[in-house]
């Protein structure tokens, strides 16, 4: 298992709000209120996505 991942993030702002989506994680998408909230879950989904994705024996991470 690698000790570090690097991924980029792709954020989109509208008037509804933010969505981020990280295109070499298949099946993430998150929305937020506002940039800060974004970086924070972008963040969080970082730590976990990746972590489920071994756990599931997928091939891209």
């Amino acid at each position: 298992m690698k000790d570090r991942y690097s991924y980029i993030a792709v954020f989109n702002a509208a008037d509804e709000g933010i969505s981020v989506e990280f295109p070499d994680l298949p099946g993430y998408l998150l929305c937020a209120d506002n940039l800060d909230e974004a970086v924070k879950n972008a963040r969080e989904a970082l730590g976990l996505h990746p972590w489920g994705m071994e756990r599931d024996n997928s091939t891209r991470v």
